[in-house]
């Protein structure tokens, strides 16, 4: 697939996330968190990415964290800045692994994801973590495992993510 038409893709998907994300899912929200779609969706262009390369997860870092700041209250360049910071940790990280037999096993990503989750709200915005902080770190890890094991079947299949 043509990079360009994947960033498009990934440019639309984000932005019906943002909008998806701001007005549909408060409706499901557990104890008053909700799903945050954008970072599940980035955490997970940036984990199916090859490890040497930096180009898709660079550009859905901007992306998200435009998406993410416009539906927020935290500033632009500091969502933009931790989610960069995030993306070359996952990278280094995943390099350090060095996937072995499955390319892409969820004993990866559940933890970095939860760990890269909690990063990312604590730096954005500085609470100490309580029970309903863990209630929607949990709440988000549940969906983002779901969203894992489709892009694993589909999305790798159909389009080399």
């Amino acid at each position: 697939m043509a990079i360009w038409l994947k960033f498009l893709i990934l440019f639309l998907l984000f932005g019906f996330l943002g909008l998806s994300q701001g007005s549909f899912l408060p409706h499901f929200s557990i104890m008053g968190t909700t799903v945050n779609l954008i970072f599940i969706i980035f955490f997970l262009a940036v984990f199916f990415e090859e490890p040497q390369k930096y180009t898709q997860g660079l550009f859905s870092a901007v992306i998200a964290g435009f998406f993410l700041s416009v539906f927020s209250f935290s500033f632009f360049e500091k969502i933009i800045g931790c989610l960069i910071v995030i993306v070359f940790a996952i990278k280094y990280i995943l390099f350090l692994l060095r996937k072995k037999r499955d390319k892409y096993p969820i004993v990866y990503f559940a933890p970095l994801f939860l760990l890269s989750y909690i990063f990312f709200n604590l730096l954005i915005t500085p609470t100490c973590p309580n029970f309903v902080f863990l209630i929607g770190a949990v709440y988000n890890l549940v969906i983002a495992v779901f969203c894992f094991y489709l892009c694993k079947k589909f999305l790798i299949k159909l389009y080399g993510f």
